[in-house]
């Protein structure tokens, strides 16, 4: 089958790519072929813009880079002669590069989808919060694998929505004082609003207990709960660079699961969240050259993406767009579930191998994406059964 994507399909030198091993292409070749090469590597997020356009048309060390960069994510190897990725295209690079611009393109139908068909439903475009916050609710569980969670209780009715300041009811000690001060006041606002029998700022007060003095409050964060102090830390320093955490209202608890670690929380403001994780989805378009990225094919530096496929429940979920390793997943609590299931947001200790087209992601499957699926696998195989006995 012929090259068939829009951005390849009409050069011939690309076309010869595919079929002859005499025109694989090699570092140091130049011309619109290369151009092209390095379109795709740019919209793939393997290539970067600024390195694209200074060597735009040559195949040069960045180039060069990429391509192997991109053949190891997709563990282009051939196994008849060689043992690891090279740097050069050739047959089942050219092969792979021209499938993934085309499913970006839409596939067979030749255009562009901006949404995808899911699991779930979608909330609505961002209005007015339709929910007060808090309200009666049971946080869903965590990803199993972690230590033992008590039975979910009902989440708290908060009367102000507005962050208090850490030294209201006495000053924390370490080693709460020494978590940033936005998490120290989250953790207050938990505190304030925690009664007996509610579920809320676990594990570092149980179920059965109330509001804990300052110090002995400071005091759980060590010892036998130093791993979800850690959690708290991992997640607002992977939250910074796009202000996230100023969204968690109350802490409901704090877990480690099967290939991820995170928190259920209630936000200020549901719609609000939403809206910024959608803005963070579609960035600034980057004017490129059109010689490197052509025009017809708009390139979006996006900073998540939309899950089209959720698995989290009803909830709207987005991926931290990342080339490797963990990833924050941020799940906000469709507006049918608000006040029942709290917002979910962890790290995946892998993230799932995404592009991202008009914000939504487009699921390509590379080393990054299989690696993300060994570590949650026990997790989706419990879930897959929960859902057959359900539908059975």
């Amino acid at each position: 089958m012929p090259l068939r994507s829009r951005l390849f399909a009409d050069n011939a030198a690309l076309q010869s790519c595919l079929v002859s091993n005499a025109a694989h292409i090699a570092p140091g070749a130049r011309g619109e072929h290369v151009t092209l090469i390095q379109s795709a590597l740019v919209r793939l997020r393997v290539l970067d813009p600024i390195d694209a356009a200074g060597e735009a048309g040559v195949y040069g060390p960045k180039t060069t880079a990429a391509v192997l960069a991109y053949k190891r994510a997709f563990r282009i190897i051939n196994r008849s002669y060689q043992t690891q990725a090279d740097n050069i295209v050739g047959k089942m690079t050219i092969a792979s590069l021209d499938h993934a611009i085309w499913m970006l393109d839409g596939g067979a139908s030749g255009v562009r989808r901006t949404s995808l068909p899911g699991l779930h439903p979608a909330s609505p475009p961002a209005t007015a919060e339709s929910f007060g916050p808090g309200g009666k609710g049971s946080p869903a569980k965590p990803k199993p694998g972690g230590p033992a969670k008590p039975a979910p209780g009902p989440a708290p009715s908060v009367k102000s929505s507005a962050p208090t300041s850490a030294g209201d009811a006495g000053a924390f000690g370490p080693p709460l004082s020494d978590l940033p001060p936005d998490v120290q006041a989250a953790v207050r606002r938990s505190n304030d609003a925690k009664k007996p029998d509610v579920l809320l700022l676990y594990p570092f007060i149980a179920k059965h207990e109330g509001p804990l003095p300052a110090a002995e409050l400071s005091a759980r964060f060590g010892g036998g709960n130093a791993g979800a102090t850690q959690i708290l830390r991992d997640l607002h320093k992977r939250m910074k660079p796009f202000d996230i955490w100023k969204n968690v209202r109350i802490i409901v608890n704090v877990y480690t699961g099967t290939g991820s670690r995170g928190l259920f929380c209630e936000p200020f403001d549901h719609a609000a969240f939403l809206a910024q994780m959608r803005a963070l989805t579609t960035g600034p378009s980057i004017g490129l050259d059109p010689n490197v990225v052509p025009l017809s094919i708009p390139l979006v530096d996006s900073k998540f993406c939309r899950d089209a496929f959720n698995v989290h429940g009803p909830r709207d979920s987005f991926r931290e767009m990342v080339k490797q390793g963990a990833g924050l997943h941020i799940c906000i609590t469709q507006p049918g579930k608000r006040g029942i299931e709290p917002c979910d947001l962890h790290i995946d200790d892998v993230q799932q191998g995404q592009v991202c087209s008009q914000g939504v992601c487009i699921p390509i499957v590379n080393g990054q994406t299989v690696e993300h699926l060994k570590t949650v696998g026990p997790w989706l195989a419990k879930e897959a059964q929960k859902w057959f006995r359900k539908v059975l």
